[in-house]
């Protein structure tokens, strides 16, 4: 109680307030709770889940060496104590929203169809055949004719068990453990499906006696009935792109329950996916000819194969300071992130960060952000690099002579990547065999003084400041001078974007590595490849994408990734001269600490449908929304679900991805009294 108490604050004790209205606890209080008590009355089994206190790179190195161990198929010993327990470090790879779960609900009717499975295998000849023949009729590719219709009335009205019979032992005509309904699904046979959905069992009642025919019938089957993988007959049809059917069991589905079978509503298997999630990642050629119209079917806001299952936003934020201050200092940086898996279902991105990491000469704090974009190996790259890569960071001798130098930590995520690379390839490519698939990656490193951004494909970093109308730019490294005038060329949005009306102007700190670039044209045809331009018409609008063309079924529109190793296989190239490479271009910005105000790391599929300064402009405006409307808890993850719902309306079928960080305004380096903080005083959300 006296957490709680804790929790309100001081001024509620003192002169409570007769409108606070208590909450349940959440899991960040009773983490707060534990905290105090083990402080009060010291329990050895006490272990907190997360620290603000800087994380010293020595243990990095060690949990990032014993986590490599037991994912090259080494087991770790049990903990034998609490004490080893304590010691143990957090991944830095973020908690992605995309993780679905399996409701009980789920499971228990797969268990319940296992069940079903289990009799037909063991029922007597007589039954299987029986069972057998009425899941041939329901599995006819054909339409019946009436005399095999009237035949299928029939025998359900003989023995109505046959309406919700599991199929086994059918080879390769229906898959063990269907319902008759999943098998009228699966080959798309409309009139046996309306048959079954509409069939009811009679019911008896008994007056004074005498069996009395009940106007209350039953219906057969179970429209929600589910297979051994916990799919329902709704799942099936999307899967094999059946139009007609999908529109049928929503029909009916909504009839009989009250509610349309989409969006939150959606069924969900064992693996958490919704028949919209089965219908895009069908391999199945009527699915994909399909899919506009499956898409427009199935598809409603909430569906979890699209929006995954959105994780609490405290998870979702991180800050280094938990005290209401009005003199910010350059380090009180607040952030948060939020991600998506999108219409492409299959979540391939992932989101790494470490703030405060304090380096060895403890002469500053650091903040390390990136975000990563997998492709074509189910998100395995992008999370491999994103769960190691600021390991790899701070094991490096430049982060160990760190003393203020930004160029030391350049060498250092230059060598990392490097790392990261070459450690994904010896895990990946096993003997003769290389393993396509790769990921981009998008990284920020904060000091006091310094923004670098270090970018290794398309994902892209901006800085969204403050407008000044005849505001002189902060001094830039040579490299960033270069960069903004390369990107100019390459994309109307990398310039410096004043929004006068808005009151900000947006920053590109990076710029996205197409094979069509300068130097990196050259670079890949050095190496033996070529460069192509596939051009495309969606929605009226023709779009051109070069792309590194190896093979007709093997190209990529990507020039620098992680992984993609079968382009990077000229055995007379190092490794910065293949025709893809890991190797990170590097930008400097030096901190304005009364301008900056917002650093965001995003994926493709965020600017596949906004430009930078709307992305910019979006946040801005987003968080002075909430802002203003007190809601403050969270705010940053919240602006991110935002956006990229707001992406998700506007087009994007990609996974989306952004990680945002609060920029504290303060002066230069020191406490100052004088200094004004904003409405929003980021470092105590």
């Amino acid at each position: 109680m006296f957490s709680k108490w804790l929790h309100r604050g001081l001024g509620q004790i003192v002169a409570p307030d007769p409108q606070f209205e208590e909450q349940e606890e959440t899991a960040e209080r009773e983490l707060f709770a534990g905290r105090f008590w083990n402080i009060i009355a010291p329990d050895p089994n006490f272990a907190e889940t997360s620290s603000p206190t800087p994380i010293p790179h020595q243990s990095l190195q060690e949990s990032q060496s014993k986590s490599d161990e037991q994912q090259d198929g080494e087991f770790a010993t049990p903990m034998k104590d609490a004490s080893e327990k304590m010691t143990r470090q957090p991944s830095f790879l973020s908690p992605s929203s995309s993780k679905l779960k399996v409701e009980p609900k789920v499971e228990k009717l797969a268990l319940e169809a296992s069940r079903g499975l289990t009799y037909s295998m063991h029922s007597p000849t007589a039954v299987w055949e029986e069972r057998k023949n009425f899941h041939s009729f329901c599995a006819s590719g054909t339409t019946l004719n009436e005399k095999k219709l009237k035949k299928v009335k029939k025998m359900l009205k003989k023995d109505h068990t046959l309406a919700n019979a599991r199929a086994c032992n059918m080879g390769n005509l229906v898959p063990d453990g269907f319902t008759p309904l999943h098998t009228t699904a699966l080959v798309g046979n409309y009139e046996v499906a309306e048959i079954l959905i509409d069939f009811k069992i009679p019911t008896v009642e008994q007056e004074d006696g005498v069996d009395k025919a009940s106007v209350d019938d039953v219906y057969a089957v179970d429209l929600d009935a589910r297979d051994v993988q916990g799919r329902t007959a709704l799942h099936i049809a999307g899967e094999h792109g059946h139009v007609k059917i999908v529109e049928l069991l929503k029909e009916k589905m909504k009839e009989r329950y009250g509610v349309e079978p989409l969006g939150y509503h959606a069924p969900t298997d064992l693996t958490g996916r919704t028949p919209l999630g089965w219908a895009a990642t069908s391999r199945d050629s009527r699915a994909r000819k399909n899919m506009d119209q499956l898409r427009d079917a199935l598809f409603s806001p909430g569906d979890k194969s699209v929006y995954g299952e959105r994780t609490p936003a405290f998870l979702r934020t991180g800050s280094a300071s938990h005290r209401r201050k009005r003199n910010l200092r350059p380090m009180d940086l607040t952030f948060g992130f939020a991600d998506m898996p999108g219409h492409r279902i299959d979540m391939e991105d992932a989101i790494c960060h470490a703030y405060p990491l304090m380096p060895p000469s403890k002469c500053d704090q650091v903040g390390f952000f990136g975000v990563f974009d997998g492709h074509g190996d189910g998100g395995l790259s992008s999370e491999y690099v994103a769960e190691r890569i600021i390991p790899y960071f701070t094991s490096t001798s430049e982060w160990e002579s760190y003393n203020g130098d930004i160029e030391n930590l350049k060498v250092s995520i230059t060598n990392a990547c490097a790392t990261a690379d070459t450690n994904l390839k010896a895990k990946l490519c096993k003997g003769n065999s290389v393993k396509h698939g790769g990921s981009t990656g998008v990284m920020a490193i904060l000091t006091s003084d310094h923004i670098m951004v270090a970018n290794v494909g398309d994902s892209r970093c901006i800085l969204v400041q403050k407008y000044e109308e005849e505001s002189k730019e902060p001094d830039v490294s040579d490299v960033t001078k270069e960069l903004v005038e390369l990107s100019m060329k390459n994309d109307k949005d990398a310039s410096s974007v004043a929004h006068k009306e808005d009151n900000i102007s947006v920053k590109a700190l990076s710029n996205d590595h197409k094979p069509s670039n300068e130097g990196e044209k050259e670079r890949i045809e050095n190496a033996g490849m070529q460069v192509l331009e596939e051009t495309f018409t969606i929605d009226g609008e023709t779009i051109t994408i070069s792309k590194i063309f190896k093979s007709q079924s093997d190209k990529i529109a990507v020039s620098r990734a992680f992984g993609d190793f079968d382009y990077k296989n000229n055995e007379d190239l190092d490794a910065t001269a293949q025709a893809i490479i890991a190797e990170p271009e590097i930008t400097i910005h030096k901190r304005d600490h009364t301008r900056d105000m917002f650093l965001i790391l995003a994926c493709d599929g965020i600017y596949d449908v906004m430009s930078n300064d709307e992305v910019g402009a979006f946040v801005t405006d987003k968080v002075d929304e909430l802002s203003k409307a007190g809601d403050v808890n969270g705010i940053l993850p919240e602006v991110g679900d935002l956006l990229l719902q707001h992406c998700l309306e506007i087009g994007s079928s990609d996974n989306m991805s952004v990680l945002i960080v609060a920029l504290p305004k303060c002066a230069s380096g020191q406490d100052d009294p004088s200094s004004t903080p904003r409405a929003l005083n980021f470092a105590d959300v």
